[in-house]
């Protein structure tokens, strides 16, 4: 569901409406209201997946995090430092951001569901909000047995 290009629309203030896209991995905007000889600006240095919108908001993953970008204010914020997340599973309500990720010092490929709020002020503040019970977790004898 991700793209390379997207069309972010400020209705606050149409003079920030602005093209957000992916080349040479990294992110860059273009106000559409740029004149041809202005430059789009390079918002990331990594390789970057573009998730979705809202607002004045884009949401891209890179290796290091989930982050949003502000059209209007030109201001990147980090929402969570998980690196290892499914992008194919992610989704927003508002103010959270779901999606799934290995658990901290996991040893297995087991991914969990977590939350981060795009609302927390000052410092990043995910939390899982669901994991396997202990009592879910097959006993190795039964593994290998059929149903």
């Amino acid at each position: 569901d991700s793209t390379d290009l997207m069309y972010i629309k400020c209705e606050a203030n149409s003079d920030k409406d602005a093209f957000v896209f992916i080349y040479n991995d990294n992110l860059y905007i273009q106000l559409m209201t740029a004149t041809n000889d202005s430059q789009a600006e390079k918002v990331t240095t990594s390789s970057t997946t573009i998730q979705f919108y809202n607002g004045s908001y884009v949401y891209y993953t890179t290796d290091s995090g989930i982050y949003r970008y502000s059209v209007l204010d030109r201001e990147e914020k980090q929402i969570t430092d998980k690196s290892d997340i499914n992008t194919d599973k992610m989704d927003f309500d508002g103010r959270y951001v779901y999606f799934f990720a290995k658990g901290s010092d996991q040893e297995t490929d087991t991914k969990y569901l977590y939350r981060a709020d795009c609302e927390a002020l000052g410092e990043m503040k995910t939390e899982c909000i669901a994991e396997l019970l202990e009592e879910d977790i097959p006993e190795e004898d039964e593994l290998g047995k059929e149903e």
